[in-house]
């Protein structure tokens, strides 16, 4: 599955653009990193693809395994986590990511079905926070909040998990260990969108990536062994 991007723009009311005519594509199977300095638009870019900001020019489609193109719903196609994300301080690891499974039509008769109770335990697993999972989010190191926020996106099974800027603050083993299994969840057909300031780590760890300068796409392909030189 792919969304795909046709020359989507945004500009805030009465602003120049904060993105402009960027076309390129997102694979399911994929690790993409999107970097570039502060303000070339990868926070726009990615809360865009989020739903929370409406583009004002080009389309933006999903393509599904079979080439049909479909409108993009981002509420359906991403689970997503912003870069002022509140961790919820008094929750468990095990709370918060059952509550990915929360079924708003449902409201005060939601309960976890056998199939809810299965998701979260596979995506613990995967992400390695089974050991932790009964501590409070005010317990847990840095690598281990990212991990249970990992959790919390795979929880919510949709195709691609967009996550701003959710590494900065820990240490290297801990990055590298977050960028191995971001890669690994990604290679079992998930595709993972993550902004990011640490250029080695995408070119070790990446599938994809992607540099925005002055609001433009300025490389879009494999990690190319020159990426410091083109942020």
């Amino acid at each position: 599955m792919k969304i795909i991007l046709q020359k989507v723009s945004f500009s805030f009311s009465g602003d120049k653009p904060a993105i402009k005519n960027i076309s390129t594509s997102f694979a399911t199977g994929q690790l993409t990193s999107i970097l570039g300095s502060n303000g070339s638009g990868k926070t726009t870019l990615i809360r865009v693809l989020a739903g929370e900001l409406q583009y004002t020019d080009g389309k933006i489609l999903t393509q599904t395994n079979n080439l049909q193109n479909l409108d993009y719903n981002p509420l359906q196609a991403v689970a997503y986590i912003s870069q002022d994300v509140q961790d919820p301080t008094y929750l468990t690891v095990r709370e918060t990511v059952t509550m990915a499974r929360f079924n708003p039509r449902k409201l005060l008769g939601w309960k976890l079905s056998t199939n809810d109770e299965q998701i979260v335990e596979e995506s613990m697993t995967t992400c390695g926070v089974m050991d932790f999972s009964e501590r409070t989010f005010n317990q847990l190191s840095g690598g281990e909040k990212q991990r249970a926020w990992l959790a919390f996106c795979l929880a919510q099974e949709r195709n691609f998990m967009l996550l701003d800027e959710s590494l900065s603050g820990i240490d290297f083993v801990a990055k590298d260990e977050l960028f191995t299994l971001m890669a690994k969840i990604a290679e079992n057909g998930k595709g993972i969108l993550l902004v990011t300031h640490d250029p080695d780590m995408a070119q070790r760890h990446s599938h994809h990536v992607l540099v925005l300068k002055g609001q433009e796409i300025t490389y879009d392909g494999l990690p190319p062994q020159n990426l410091h030189s083109i942020i």
